[in-house]
């Protein structure tokens, strides 16, 4: 299966002369049908950036334009809070978005002093060396989290559940 999205990412890249695939991170997530990459951009080739592919779903409605549209009204987002994206796209396979990969990882990589390039079920299954956060970093990152949802919210975009 990931064999099948390296040649889909590879043949999506070909017409991006700046961007190149690096290597398959396998099972970093938890999503059944979303893989990862480490691409390199050749403009800055020392930035690693990761490229998260899914398939298209068997509820896929939105013809291609409308796919498009999206991607390029989410590409073009911008807020100090959201993890900026360098590149993204779409064809009648799947999409793609692409940004700078965090050493540090996710916030759950954070608590779990987990690294982020693991396999997920390796990382969280039994984590070890769970910690907590200071009260000031939970504060800190409640306060950055509510803020891009509310963004979001005034964009149109609403994620989850959200009540004001």
């Amino acid at each position: 299966m990931s064999e099948l999205a390296l040649q889909h990412v590879s043949m999506a890249l070909r017409s991006e002369a700046n961007y190149e695939v690096v290597k398959p991170i396998p099972e970093i997530g938890w999503r059944l049908r979303k893989h990862y990459f480490l691409v390199k951009n050749r403009v800055n080739p020392q930035d690693e950036l990761l490229l998260a592919w899914v398939e298209h779903g068997p509820d896929k409605y939105m013809d291609e334009k409308e796919l498009q549209a999206s991607f390029k009204t989410i590409g073009s987002l911008r807020h100090p809070y959201i993890q900026s994206i360098e590149f993204l796209s779409c064809n009648e396979v799947g999409g793609f978005v692409t940004r700078g990969l965090n050493n540090a990882g996710s916030l759950r990589d954070l608590i779990c002093s987990a690294k982020p390039k693991l396999q997920f079920m390796k990382k969280y299954t039994n984590p070890k060396q769970c910690k907590p956060l200071p009260v000031s970093d939970v504060a800190l990152f409640g306060h950055q989290i509510l803020e891009a949802l509310m963004f979001l919210h005034e964009k149109g975009l609403p994620f989850g559940e959200y009540i004001m």
